[in-house]
């Protein structure tokens, strides 16, 4: 065989190696997060506020993360098998948007955007109207592409449990009032 057929054939795999990775790092690779969530106080100069339900979202990358917003879910277990089989046995899924606490000075505020190895945390009220008094499955934010970022199940069970200690469930959705 020819060296020049040889070496034109390794510049062939080399340029679609190249290729593949910058399609692959541009557009299927996006940035990931890992997010925590607990119930905390903050103590400031001998006076405590709080309780707050606290979210925390580190960006692990690769590249810089933009968050938009926090939203809850209770998803169905029976999900993957369609939304119409999941129609037949009542177990849709519901999502709910969060507002975040906007006048709180110890907050994060959305939309922000985070570089790797950096953290946004997020400071909600914890009372009897709070988020977590629905019981939702999944907590979590939305990124610029409109994908979801859930926090661990296990922290989320945990607070939770910690949660209903001093707090009653309250039903999904709004209460209105009849007229």
């Amino acid at each position: 065989m020819d060296k020049a057929i040889v070496v034109s054939s390794i510049a062939v795999v080399v340029s679609f190696f190249a290729l593949g990775w910058n399609f692959y790092r541009d557009v299927v690779l996006k940035p990931r997060t890992m997010g925590s969530i607990s119930i905390s106080n903050i103590y400031h100069g001998g006076s405590t506020l709080g309780p707050f339900i606290t979210l925390t979202f580190v960006n692990l990358g690769p590249g810089k993360l933009h968050l938009e917003s926090i939203y809850i879910a209770r998803l169905s277990r029976l999900r993957f098998l369609g939304r119409k089989v999941c129609k037949i046995f009542n177990a849709q899924s519901q999502y709910a948007h969060v507002m975040w606490d906007y006048t709180n000075k110890y907050s994060s505020k959305l939309p922000i955007s985070i570089d790797v190895g950096e953290k946004a945390s997020f400071l909600l009220k914890s009372d009897q109207d709070a988020f977590l008094s629905v019981d939702p499955t999944h907590v979590g934010v939305t990124d610029s592409f409109g994908r979801f970022h859930w926090i661990s199940s296990k922290t989320l069970q945990a607070t939770k449990s910690e949660y209903f200690e001093r707090y009653s469930k309250n039903p999904w959705g709004f209460k209105r009032e009849q007229s």
